[in-house]
């Protein structure tokens, strides 16, 4: 299939370079919030603010790392070494979430006076212990909630990349009043899916409800030859 458009990934990476220079910062900042784990049975203020820097600094890497690596897998599902980088990034994200845990679960169940007392100032950590403690109840043991972040790379999101990676490659045709678009007299038009929601919001300002239903009816085709 011809490839319609690539990503400016060089606005997030400009090198291969500099994708694994955030990797190899994301692993110390990871190792460094580990090694406060011993730490907490004594925790104060200071402590549990220099943890949440650097959980959030993981946070904004790991979430860099994630959009550059989907936006390539997306360019061309077909790449195996797209899809290799995506698979590394998803592994070290459920990777780190699950060494990281442990600060989650302890603070879910600190004592409330401890937690009034140690809390950072910051609105935005503030906001983000509220939360934490909110879920009590739904979180289980660190072994547990350990094990839940490793198979969450085999399990749903397993399934939404091999999704993707069928229904990428599906291309339409479209009708539109009683007519198929063509790319000339003899040929007619088939649309990528990126190609066809271009083309829906080109015309839909000018066309009748009708011509929405037509076009989403055309890729329901599709689709319903992948259900089991």
């Amino acid at each position: 299939m011809k490839q319609e458009s690539e990503w400016r990934l060089s606005d997030i990476y400009m090198s291969k370079g500099e994708l694994e220079q955030d990797i190899a910062r994301v692993e110390r900042l990871v190792d460094d919030v580990e090694k406060s784990k011993k730490l907490l049975g004594h925790a104060t203020n200071e402590l549990v603010k220099d943890i949440l820097k650097r959980l959030e600094e993981i946070a904004f890497i790991l979430d860099k790392l994630e959009n550059y690596s989907y936006l390539k897998f997306s360019e061309d599902t077909r790449k195996e070494e797209n899809t290799a980088l995506l698979t590394k990034i998803r592994e070290l994200i459920s990777q780190i979430n699950s060494r990281t845990v442990f600060f989650k679960l302890w603070w879910a169940r600190i004592d409330p006076k401890l937690a009034n007392k140690i809390e950072p100032e910051n609105p935005d950590f503030k906001r983000y212990l509220h939360l934490i403690k909110k879920r009590e109840r739904y979180l289980l043991g660190e072994e547990a909630e350990r094990a839940i972040s490793l198979k969450d790379l085999t399990a749903n999101a397993g399934w939404v990349k091999l999704y993707e990676m069928i229904t990428s490659n599906f291309t339409y045709s479209l009708m539109v009043n009683g007519r198929y678009v063509r790319e000339n007299a003899n040929k007619v038009k088939q649309f990528s899916a990126g190609e066809l929601i271009q083309y829906f919001y080109k015309v839909v300002s000018k066309k009748a409800p009708t011509f929405r239903e037509e076009m989403n009816c055309e890729r329901y085709i599709s689709y319903d030859s992948i259900m089991f």
